[in-house]
């Protein structure tokens, strides 16, 4: 995704021709899941300032929580990822959470739009055969 964007502002007041150049984007970043609120709000606040300092406006900083402290979600999530770098329209994965009381895995992935949903439904298909037990929410986010 282009995280620099040009945008011309015309105006026909007077005449004036503004061009505008801004800088924009947007960051997400993956925390162990034991960093309070406090913790993750002064995260986001450094992040905002050394955008600035670089002539970047973060319009959001995204912040989620890995909970792979667990040696076992942390071997779970180690098999998701090399799932996914498997998969051509799919280039990352973030944000894992696992409950095992309820057998349920949740994480991000950021997909090729072509693929779109196709890419996620096989990627649940895929990990279905080694979790057969785990329901798995994946939200996907499409790489422009």
């Amino acid at each position: 995704m282009n995280q620099r964007n040009r945008i011309i502002i015309r105006t026909n007041m007077a005449g004036i021709l503004m061009n505008l150049l801004l800088s924009v984007g947007s960051v997400d970043i993956e925390v162990d899941d034991s960093l309070t609120a406090a913790d993750t709000t002064r995260l986001s606040r450094r992040i905002r300032r050394i955008g600035a300092e670089n002539g970047v406006r973060l319009i959001s900083v995204g912040i989620y929580g890995t909970n792979a402290a667990d040696p076992r979600h942390a071997e779970m999530w180690d098999r998701i990822l090399a799932a996914v770098s498997a998969r051509p329209d799919i280039s990352r994965a973030y944000a894992f959470s696992c409950s095992e009381e309820k057998r349920e895995v949740s994480f991000l992935v950021v997909a090729d739009p072509a693929s779109g949903e196709d890419a996620v439904d096989a990627l649940k298909s895929d990990l279905k055969k080694d979790y057969p037990d785990y329901v798995f929410e994946i939200d996907s986010i499409m790489d422009y």
